[in-house]
């Protein structure tokens, strides 16, 4: 996620921006005083997918940097452009080789600080069996009583999941 600190030129004029006097802020956005191009500082959106197997729930051990060995149900960012959908369809084809169906919504979550905005979703399996893809260094399937709720990745997938449960699933 791309925060204001982490730019150095401003990509409408390429000024630096090094100095203090380069850059103001308004709220949240930042504007460049040599061509007044204002760099808003939008929310990332990201898909998750709950898939129930045979009353277990798919999950992934992440291997990414970003809370690398937590659990997670199966996700990941939107691309610009791409429906929710899709990208959900996408990411749990990529994390765990299955295809789906996308069959309801559960929530849409943010936390205050947070610049994710996650959509998350309930699939119906249509193939292929779980397996781990690139971001995935497990595979597994919980029923609600074996879920590694302290090793979570996100707190939001928590907040899925006890959404998803508490609709009598």
């Amino acid at each position: 996620m791309h925060l204001n600190k982490t730019y150095h030129f401003c990509p409408h004029c390429g000024n630096s921006w090094a100095a203090v006097e380069a850059t103001s802020s308004i709220k949240n956005h930042i504007l460049c005083n040599n061509c007044h191009f204002m760099l808003f500082q939008d929310p990332k959106v990201a898909v998750c997918v709950v898939i129930e197997i045979n009353r277990k729930i798919v999950m992934i051990k992440r291997s990414l940097p970003t809370e690398s060995g937590a659990w997670a149900i199966p996700g990941g960012f939107v691309d610009a452009g791409e429906s929710l959908e899709k990208a959900a369809i996408r990411e749990v084809k990529e994390e765990v080789l299955l295809d789906i169906e996308v069959s309801g919504l559960i929530g849409v979550y943010s936390q205050e600080g947070n610049p994710v905005v996650l959509v998350v979703y309930e699939g119906i399996v249509k193939g292929g069996e779980p397996g781990c893809g690139e971001e995935a260094v497990e595979v597994s399937l919980f029923n609600y009583d074996s879920i590694p709720w302290k090793d979570l990745s996100f707190a939001l997938n928590l907040q899925a999941l006890q959404d998803y449960y508490a609709r009598g699933k």
